[in-house]
C-alpha cells in the first residue's frame, strides 16, 4: 500500500493538504456509490502535451472514423455508381464482381439479408441509424457461435427488422455499423475494413496513437473486423485464471470482454489524434481542402454525401424517446457524426432552427468506466455550410475540443460492485417472478446477465431508464404497486451502509494520502482469487449486507401488501356495474296496482 509516511496529524479544526486532496478526489460518501477512486486517464484539449498523447478507449467515437472511411470509399466508386445510396445487396453485387474469390462469404451475407427482408437498406441509412434494424441488446448477441460472424448474428432474433421504420425512425445501435464494416471488407481491395481505416485515415493523417486495440497478427476467417479484449475478473468467478471471454460485457464489472467490432468501441486514440482527425473531418464535411481527401473535387463530393445524409433526418423521429436530446440526434446524425451548430454560450442547437450559429460536429462515446467526446467548430455559420460556399475556403482555424476519461475498472467497478451484486440478485429474483416470456426485458437473447447489468447500473449510478421502464411495465400489468419507485428507493437506502463501509475500507487501506488516488497495484495484488473477495465480504461487508438483505425482503413484503390493496380496490371497481350501479340503472316499471317497481 502506498501511504504518506510524512503526513502529520491535523491540528484542531484544520485539515492537511493531503486530506483536502482526498476529499476532492473521492467527494462525499454517496448513498449509492462512492465517487471515482482512481482515474487512469483524464485528458482533454487543455491538458499538457504529454497527457494529450496518452492512448485510451474512444468507444462510439469510433463510428466517426467508420463513417469517414465509408465516405472516402464511396467517392472512389468502391460501392458502385450509387455511392452511399447503394443498398446492402447492391454492395454485395459489387463485391461479387470485383472479388469473386470471396463468393462464399458474399453468398452467406446475401442469404441472410434477403431472408431478413432488409436488402433495400442503403449504406447511408446503415451509417446514420435510420435503417429499421433494431438491436435488442448493446451487442448483437450473447451466443458464442455468432462472435465475429455477423451474418449469423443478423439472422438471430436479437436484431429485429421493421420496414416501416426505414428512413423515418432513428434508432442508435452498434449492429448496423458492424454490418457496414463487413460490407466494406467484402468490397475492399486492401482486404478488410481495418486496412481501409488504417490507409485512408490513420496513416494519411499520421495518427500515431490511433489503433485497433489488439492489432491481431492473423487475419480472421470471416470478414468482420473485431478486437480481442482480455476478460476482467468477476466476483462470482474470480480466480488466478482470466475470466472467460464472451461477446458481451461483464454485467458486474462493466468492462468490455471478448471480441468487439472496431466501430462499436474497439478503437483507441489520444486527444492529440482526435483533435487532428476532427479538424480534418470538419473541413472534409464542409467540402474544403483537407488531408483526408485526395483533391478538391473529391472533398466537394464527400460534402454532398454528408449533407444528403443529414437532410434525410429532417423529419426523422427518435425510436422510443421524445425528449429534446433524442429529437436532436434523430435529426442531426449523418454518417457516423452529429452535424449541427453551436451558439456563443457553447450550447448545441439544431442547425435547422438557427442557421446563424457556428457550424459544429461532434460525437460522444460511453461505456461505464470509459467516456470520450470529439468536437470541432468552424468559424462560420451553419447556413454557410449548407450553401456549399464553405468549399471555397482554403485556410480556416478549426476550434477542436476532445475528452478521454478512463477509471480503474478493477477498483471502481469490481470491488465496489460487491454490495451491488447482492442487490442485483434480489431484484432479479423478485422481478423475474412477475415477468412473462413476452416481456422485452426478459427476451431470451438478452440473457440473465443483461438483466443484472441494468439493475446494477441503477444502484451504481442512481439513474437508469431501462430499470424504470421495466418497473413501469410490470406496474401497468398490475404486477407491481403503482408506487414501487418509493419502495425501490428504500431498498437503495438499505444498501447505503454497505457502500459506506466499503468506501471507508478503501480509503483507510489503499489511498495515497499525497495524491488522493487509490493504489491500483496494491489493490490488484490484494484481490486475486475468489477467496480474497470472500474474505473482504466476511471482514467488512457481511453484517451490512445481511441487514440490507433482511430489510429488502421486508420491503418486498410491504410492496406485496400494497399491491394486494390496489388489486382489491380494482376488484371492487370492476364488480360495481353488477351491483348497485346495475340496480340504479334498471328501467323502472309499473305493476297492475300502479306501484313503481
Amino acid at each position: 500500500m502506498s501511504k504518506d509516511s510524512n503526513s502529520t496529524s491535523p491540528q484542531e479544526g484544520a485539515k492537511t493538504i493531503a486530506e483536502i486532496e482526498i476529499a476532492r478526489e473521492i467527494s462525499a460518501i454517496n448513498s449509492r456509490y462512492p465517487s471515482d477512486l482512481s482515474t487512469i486517464i483524464g485528458a482533454n484539449s487543455q491538458s499538457s502535451s504529454e497527457e494529450k498523447e496518452r492512448e485510451g478507449w474512444i468507444m462510439s467515437v469510433s463510428k466517426s472514423f467508420c463513417g469517414a472511411t465509408a465516405a472516402l470509399m464511396a467517392v472512389e466508386g468502391k460501392f458502385g455508381e450509387k455511392r452511399m445510396e447503394a443498398t446492402v445487396l447492391d454492395v454485395l453485387q459489387v463485391a461479387r464482381g470485383c472479388h469473386p474469390e470471396r463468393e462464399v462469404e458474399i453468398a452467406k451475407y446475401e442469404k441472410v439479408l434477403t431472408d431478413k427482408l432488409c436488402g433495400h437498406v442503403t449504406l447511408a441509412q446503415l451509417l446514420s441509424h435510420r435503417n429499421g434494424l433494431i438491436s435488442q441488446s448493446s451487442y448483437f448477441t450473447n451466443d458464442p457461435q455468432f462472435v465475429g460472424d455477423n451474418p449469423g448474428v443478423i439472422a438471430s432474433d436479437s436484431v429485429k427488422f421493421m420496414p416501416e421504420k426505414v428512413g423515418t425512425t432513428f434508432s442508435y445501435g452498434n449492429p448496423t455499423f458492424m454490418l457496414a464494416e463487413d460490407l466494406m471488407s467484402l468490397v475492399s481491395d486492401l482486404g478488410s475494413y481495418r486496412q481501409e481505416l488504417k490507409t485512408r485515415a490513420i496513416d494519411r493523417l499520421g495518427l500515431a496513437h490511433t489503433r485497433p486495440a489488439d492489432e491481431m497478427a492473423e487475419p480472421r476467417k470471416v470478414a468482420s473486423d473485431v478486437v480481442k479484449i482480455a476478460g476482467a475478473l468477476d466476483y462470482d468467478t474470480a480466480n488466478i485464471e482470466p475470466a472467460k471471454e464472451s461477446s458481451s460485457s461483464n454485467p458486474l464489472t462493466h468492462t468490455q470482454t471478448g471480441e468487439i467490432p472496431l466501430s462499436a468501441g474497439g478503437l483507441c486514440s489520444s486527444i492529440a489524434d482526435l483533435e487532428k482527425f476532427s479538424a480534418e473531418l470538419a473541413k472534409m464535411i464542409c467540402g474544403m481542402p483537407n488531408a483526408l481527401t485526395l483533391n478538391h473535387a473529391q472533398a466537394k463530393e464527400v460534402h454532398q454525401l454528408y449533407l444528403d445524409a443529414f437532410d434525410a433526418g429532417e423529419h426523422c423521429v427518435p425510436d422510443g424517446g421524445s425528449d429534446e436530446k433524442a429529437a436532436l440526434y434523430a435529426a442531426s446524425y449523418s454518417l457516423g457524426i452529429m452535424i449541427g451548430a453551436i451558439n456563443d454560450k457553447a450550447e448545441t442547437v439544431s442547425g435547422r432552427k438557427n442557421g446563424e450559429d457556428k457550424f459544429h460536429i461532434w460525437h460522444i462515446g460511453h461505456f461505464t468506466g470509459n467516456a470520450s467526446e470529439m468536437d470541432a467548430t468552424m468559424p462560420f455559420s451553419f447556413d454557410y455550410f449548407k450553401s456549399g460556399e464553405a468549399a471555397k475556403e482554403s485556410d480556416v482555424a478549426v476550434e477542436t475540443n476532445s475528452v478521454i476519461t478512463q477509471t480503474d475498472v478493477i477498483t471502481k467497478h469490481l470491488i465496489l460492485t460487491m454490495p451491488g451484486h447482492d442487490y442485483a440478485k434480489q431484484m432479479d429474483e423478485y422481478f423475474l417472478g412477475k415477468t412473462n416470456k413476452d416481456s422485452k426485458f426478459v427476451a431470451e437473447e438478452d440473457g440473465e446477465c443483461w438483466r443484472k447489468y441494468w439493475q446494477h447500473l441503477d444502484l451504481s449510478t442512481g439513474k437508469n431508464n431501462n430499470l424504470a421502464a421495466w418497473q413501469n411495465e410490470l406496474a401497468a400489468e398490475g404486477k407491481l404497486p403503482k408506487n414501487f419507485a418509493d419502495f425501490h428507493a428504500e431498498i437503495i437506502s438499505a444498501y447505503a451502509p454497505a457502500h459506506e463501509a466499503l468506501h471507508d475500507y478503501l480509503v483507510e487501506n489503499f489511498i495515497d494520502k499525497k495524491t488522493g488516488i487509490i493504489d491500483r497495484e496494491a489493490i490488484t495484488e490484494k484481490f486475486k482469487t475468489a477467496a480474497n473477495f470472500e474474505g473482504l465480504r466476511k471482514e467488512v461487508l457481511s453484517p451490512h449486507l445481511t441487514s440490507a438483505q433482511e430489510e429488502t425482503q421486508k420491503i418486498f413484503a410491504r410492496s406485496e401488501t400494497q399491491l394486494a390493496t390496489e388489486r382489491g380496490a380494482e376488484d371492487l371497481k370492476s364488480t360495481a356495474p353488477n351491483s348497485w350501479v346495475a340496480k340504479v340503472a334498471t328501467p323502472k316499471t309499473k305493476g297492475d296496482s300502479g306501484i313503481t317497481k
